[in-house]
């Protein structure tokens, strides 16, 4: 049977008024989708604890050229599993939930999975595709922990105890 990691984050808007709809994805399937953000919720999904590359997704939608509203990510956490960030099989940040987690020679980036510094290690790696609602050419942008215009944030995570990711 296969552990499974709990992701969370919460949503909120900048204008309760406006109706921003907003989709979240672990590897294209969606697991909370609405076409109006009227307030915070808080957002959960049990994903896979497999060792293997996940795609998480936020995708901001229904935005209009009148709108100056915003869609904002926050709190996010992992439930006690450390987790590892790779881009293209380069192991750039390893989340521990402990020093007993950090496999024996490993030199690289640390983070421990306190909210502030998930969110902040989040931003750091996110990609935010989007074209500034139909303004500029379609782009990769730095996200910042909102989403103020349709696009997709994604990035790629894997879910696993590091000690075993390395063995």
């Amino acid at each position: 049977m296969t552990n499974k990691a709990t992701i969370s984050f919460t949503i909120d808007t900048t204008n309760i008024n406006d109706c921003l709809g907003f989709e979240a994805r672990i590897n294209n399937h969606i697991f909370y989708d609405t076409d109006h953000v009227d307030g915070p919720h808080r957002i959960t999904v049990a994903v896979d604890q497999d060792g293997g590359m996940h795609d998480l997704s936020f995708i901001l939608k229904n935005k209009t050229s009148t709108s100056d509203s915003e869609v904002s990510i926050k709190d996010l956490c992992i439930d006690d599993i450390p987790m590892v960030y790779v881009d293209n099989k380069k192991i750039c940040y390893l989340v521990v939930k402990d020093m007993t987690d950090v496999p024996e020679g490993y030199s690289g980036h640390v983070v421990f999975p306190t909210t502030k510094s998930l969110q902040h290690w989040f931003s750091l790696n996110a990609t935010y595709l989007h074209d500034c609602n139909g303004t500029s050419v379609l782009d990769n942008h730095k996200f910042y922990g909102s989403l103020g215009c349709n696009g997709i944030v994604k990035m790629k995570i894997c879910l696993a105890r590091a000690v075993e990711y390395f063995s």
